[in-house]
């Protein structure tokens, strides 16, 4: 008994990894959007991307890869205005 008892503890560990796994994934994905965002913005002369229209496609149905737009606009800005 106490082995299953181990095992459903061990499930929520892994439940848990995977989320920070996802949660990994899409910090890296947005960060990387961002950098592109601002690399495109600085190229054409901007220093905001506040005006700009930003559209990704993907064929993916699964909400954890889904862009949130206004993060990578406010990280976008941010790396405009430090400079990077």
């Amino acid at each position: 008994m106490s082995s299953v008892v181990s095992s459903l503890s061990n499930m929520g560990s892994i439940d848990d990894a995977f989320k920070g796994l996802w949660s990994d994934i899409s910090d890296s994905m947005h960060e990387q959007y961002a950098q592109a965002t601002a690399d495109t913005a600085r190229e054409n002369g901007l220093t905001t991307v506040d005006n700009i229209q930003i559209t990704f496609e993907s064929d993916s149905t699964d909400p954890r890869t889904a862009v949130d737009i206004d993060r990578v606009k406010r990280r976008a800005n941010e790396i405009l205005a430090s400079g990077s």
